[in-house]
């Protein structure tokens, strides 16, 4: 009947920072999720978005002495982190905008759903240093060649699979 699926991942799952490893891998891991799905779910007239937000208006800098006693992480905070993540969020978007842009997103079927114009510079230089490492165009036309008719096999082998299995 159609649908939409709309997964929220971070600015974190474009781009790791710091000391943020556990967690950007976590959200890392969710957009993979959310682009693979994506082009397994189109065929059945369901949509697929992934939410990637920097901060929000909220509190989640209690969420460390909120957390259920058996939930938690190690995480180590103290009232002078608290008191730094309390003036990040309080300066970030509200939910309710925040919920418009994803709302927007979906009716047009956007997959990233990125509402925060500062982002831009730092995702385009993360990307540009992607795209740095790699060789010049050209440069392995005939690895190109073999690379993409082996895939190009394994997908019609794995497409065939999956009719025959579901």
């Amino acid at each position: 009947q159609g649908g939409h699926v709309v997964s929220t991942a971070s600015l974190g799952g474009l781009m790791g920072a710091g000391p943020a490893g556990i967690y950007c891998a976590s959200k890392f891991a969710i957009v993979g999720l959310m682009e693979s799905l994506r082009t397994e779910v189109a065929k059945y007239d369901i949509g697929v978005s992934v939410l990637c937000p920097a901060n929000v208006r909220s509190n989640i800098a209690e969420a460390t002495w909120t957390r259920p006693k058996h939930m938690k992480s190690g995480y180590v905070v103290d009232e002078e982190v608290i008191r730094s993540l309390r003036t990040i969020y309080a300066a970030g978007m509200d939910p309710e905008e925040l919920a418009g842009h994803v709302l927007a997103a979906v009716k047009k079927n956007d997959l990233y759903i990125i509402p925060y114009p500062e982002a831009r510079a730092g995702l385009r230089a993360h990307f540009d240093k992607i795209l740095a490492a790699l060789p010049p165009e050209g440069s392995d036309a005939e690895g190109v060649a073999k690379r993409h008719a082996a895939m190009a096999r394994y997908t019609a082998e794995r497409e065939a699979q999956t009719k025959k299995n579901y």
